[in-house]
């Protein structure tokens, strides 16, 4: 095995979700309802937004795009780690689920060991 710190987002979420798979659909719930937000707020957001080095209209195209891919697979998401991690924490879309993954483990109804293995990978 590697050492942590040399893993990229993609090996770290394969390994969240392999250790944790029970947790993930609660966390995938999260991350659709969390893209509906950015979707329904995007005037608002384009209009406040002072995020650097993103713009606006990235962090909102990130939002659709994972949203469709929650719709299309979300079958392999829940159940494959292959491609939960490939889909949704590479490239830019990397970005965008790392930080609603570190919204989701701030929640109470998170459980205690999905939120200690996010930590120990994410932050």
């Amino acid at each position: 095995m590697q050492p942590l710190k040399s893993l990229n987002y993609a090996q770290r979420a394969a390994l969240l979700h392999n250790l944790l798979i029970t947790d993930i659909p609660d966390f995938l719930s999260f991350l659709y309802e969390y893209t509906e937000t950015v979707q329904d707020k995007s005037a608002e957001i384009r209009k406040t937004w002072t995020e650097q080095p993103l713009v606006a209209d990235l962090w909102i195209s990130l939002a659709s795009t994972i949203q469709k891919l929650l719709n299309e697979r979300s079958v392999e998401l829940h159940n494959q780690s292959q491609s939960f991690s490939e889909l949704l924490f590479r490239d830019f879309e990397a970005i965008f689920s790392v930080h609603v993954l570190l919204k989701y483990i701030k929640k109470e109804t998170t459980s205690a060991k999905f939120r200690q293995a996010a930590e120990l990978l994410f932050i």
